[in-house]
Parts: C-alpha cells; structure tokens; sequence
C-alpha cells in the first residue's frame, strides 16, 4: 500500500512554491454553477511527455509517505518514470492509463490493479504550475502540480 501510494503521489508531482497569478480554470472561472464560464485545464498533451512534482499541505501525505517530495516523475502514453533526485536512481511503471473525463478533471488508472486516481484540475497557478485535488478512495489532498527538472544522466 506505501509503495502505490508513493507511486499515487509521485504520478502528479510538483514543486514547491509555485506563485498563484493569473489563476484560471474552473475553481476560478465560474465552478460547476455556471459551465459557459469554465476554462478547460484537462488537456492530455499539457501533462504528457513532461517532467512533474507534486506538493501538498495534506498531514496524512506528509506523515506517511514523506519521501515522495524527492521524486521527480516523467509521464508518458506508454509508461511513467519516477526518477528521486536526492538519491540519483529511477525506475519505469507500466500499465498507466491517463485520460480526460470532463474539461477539468483527469482520470489516472492503473491497470494492474485497477486502482483509479482523480486529479481535478483547478487551474494554472503560473507557466507549469497547476492547482489540483487529488482522489483516491476517500483519501483528498489539495497541492500544486509543478514541472521539475531531471537531474539525472
């Protein structure tokens, strides 16, 4: 369970201190009461083939998988590669499905073992930062999705 949850956390990954200008999206263009003023923020090919850092203010992610701060994670149609930037080594996950359910929110499922993950895309937050909430089960945790950069080989 800690080692899919780490994976659950490094999928959607982002570094801190993203600054919160130009906010867009649908926290911020009108919420479900008023769809025509909904800004679209779940585009596949804004996540795919990027490198990416999730943080959280989330205690329950903090306490019990702290090491997934270390991780920067590419996502691709194909597979996903975590890669830890305090400990210099990496490795691929396949079996990763990604799509768009709706405009703002973006279904994460692992085909293995049939875990689902939904990330609701609130909005930019800057250049390659996203304000997003998190599902999985009953677990939520609100954080920004920031690009990374790999410092690896």
């Amino acid at each position: 369970m800690r080692l899919f949850f780490l994976s659950l956390i490094s999928i959607i990954i982002t570094i801190a201190g993203c600054g919160r200008t130009g906010l867009t999206g649908y926290k911020y263009g009108g919420g479900e009461s008023v769809d025509d003023h909904i800004i679209e923020t779940c585009k596949e090919e804004s996540f795919m083939d990027k490198w990416w850092d999730f943080t959280t203010n989330n205690s329950v992610a903090n306490t019990l998988v702290p090491m997934y701060k270390d991780y920067c994670t590419y996502t691709s149609e194909d597979y996903v590669f975590y890669w830890n930037t305090e400990e210099l080594y990496g490795y691929f996950y396949h079996g990763w499905n990604w799509y768009c359910s709706d405009k703002n929110t973006m279904q994460i499922v692992n085909e293995t073992t049939g875990d689902e993950i939904s990330m609701r895309i609130y909005g930019k937050v800057s250049d390659d930062c996203y304000d997003v909430k998190l599902t999985y089960g009953t677990v939520i945790m609100n954080g920004d999705l920031c690009g990374c950069l790999y410092n690896g080989p």
